[in-house]
């Protein structure tokens, strides 16, 4: 299998700027640079892009002090180029927001690097689910998998599950 790494066209790198100044404030206040970059594969069965060895849309990470002294930007998207072409433009703003709000200012007394850049870390998801529908089915209710499936549902239904009855949550309203 053969990946091949392409430079995002400028309209993709803008739609971050953009989302940057709209719902990431103070990314654009200590002028993040984000370089994007679409990866393809020849296979016809594994994907271009795996994270933890799952399939994934897209991934970011933080450029090291030597990237950045290269003239690189201060993060990385990589998106999966296939995916992002049949998506629609909201799901592709949606995709882009989600990596950018992975992306926060590292605290402390200099948030600045050697070179005047931000100093960055990732934030974690706010939820991560490892579940097996096997050890669902087995346990019921006694299994973490659904355990955790009923909290997800108790704390976001609004969130997480407005689609199955219509609504529309706030910030999705105000989008």
């Amino acid at each position: 299998m053969a990946k091949t790494y392409t430079k995002a066209p400028d309209d993709v790198r803008d739609m971050c700027v953009g989302l940057m100044q709209r719902n990431h404030p103070k990314l654009a206040e200590f002028q993040l640079r984000v370089d994007v970059v679409f990866v393809a594969t020849d296979s016809e069965t594994a994907n271009a892009l795996s994270c933890g060895g799952y399939p994934a849309q897209a991934v970011v990470r933080i450029l090291d002090s030597k990237q950045r002294a290269m003239g690189r930007g201060d993060a990385e998207i990589t998106i999966d180029e296939e995916n992002w072409l049949a998506l629609t433009a909201r799901e592709q703003m949606a995709l882009l927001d989600h990596e950018l709000y992975h992306i926060t200012l590292r605290g402390g007394e200099s948030p600045r690097d050697e070179h005047g850049r931000p100093k960055l870390r990732l934030r974690k998801h706010d939820h991560q689910f490892g579940w097996f529908s096997e050890i669902a089915e087995r346990w019921g209710e006694d299994s973490a998998e659904v355990k955790q499936a009923q909290q997800l549902i108790r704390a976001g239904r609004q969130t997480y599950f407005a689609f199955m009855s219509g609504e529309v949550s706030p910030k999705q309203a105000a989008a």
